[in-house]
């Protein structure tokens, strides 16, 4: 929580920039993992832009994985880095984005709790509805320390820039 709001800050200060911007979003998920079910996060995200149609990101964020089994939790914490290409400007329309970082997955049930954190990458796209809110659909996959581990999930995210 300590990063995340350390991470606003530097956002925050950096938006004076106008090259640089700033956003929080919420997040909706769903991991391609039998055992869990949807997930809801939040997310910090900053854009330095390259050009009025081009842009390298970064994002940070926190998703908690309901599932069906008791005393079980699980989440995902993204940290990627990214490119994105607006079709007509970063102040509205439909955009393209590629990431890559890293994921960590943590199980916890009872007092037992394993995490792993594995490279990631992700596709996706969406519609700046305006110079401010964003609603974007992605696929991420994470990869993991063999074939049979690896797992990918389907997110939207709403956000609102600064």
């Amino acid at each position: 929580m300590k990063k995340l709001l350390l991470l606003l800050f530097v956002f925050a200060a950096m938006s004076a920039s106008a090259q640089f911007r700033g956003s929080l979003g919420l997040e909706l998920g769903k991991p391609m993992i039998d055992e869990v079910g949807v997930g809801i996060g939040i997310s910090a995200a900053g854009e330095y832009g390259l050009s009025e149609n081009m842009g390298i990101t970064a994002t940070l964020g926190y998703i908690y994985v309901t599932n069906d089994m008791d005393d079980v939790s699980t989440s995902i914490i993204p940290i990627m880095a990214g490119f994105k290409y607006y079709m007509k400007s970063n102040e509205s329309g439909i955009y393209g984005h590629a990431q890559l970082g890293l994921q960590t997955l943590r199980v916890s049930m009872g007092e037992l709790s394993l995490s792993t954190s594995n490279f990631a990458f992700g596709l996706g796209g969406g519609y700046m509805i305006n110079s401010n809110i964003d609603i974007g659909l992605s696929y991420t996959y994470t990869l993991g320390s063999d074939k049979s581990d690896g797992f990918g999930y389907i997110g939207l995210r709403a956000a609102y820039w600064f």
